[in-house]
């Protein structure tokens, strides 16, 4: 499981990078990752650490 989560945050930081205006919702997020065939705890539990490591990280980790 350790690694599926980990896979699900590549994929959102690659969209991240790929999105700048990051302006699609985390449920066309969430949708695109199951059907990938990711269940809902493994995207639940990716996201909520990637927040958490997104809004603990300096600026200077997001900018170009």
């Amino acid at each position: 499981m350790r690694n599926r989560i980990l896979e699900i945050v590549l994929f959102l930081m690659d969209f991240m990078r790929d999105n700048e205006d990051h302006k699609s919702a985390p449920d066309e997020l969430s949708s695109a990752l199951q059907n990938m065939g990711y269940s809902e705890q493994e995207i639940t539990t990716a996201y909520t650490w990637f927040l958490d490591q997104y809004n603990g990280a300096t600026e200077q980790y997001f900018s170009s």
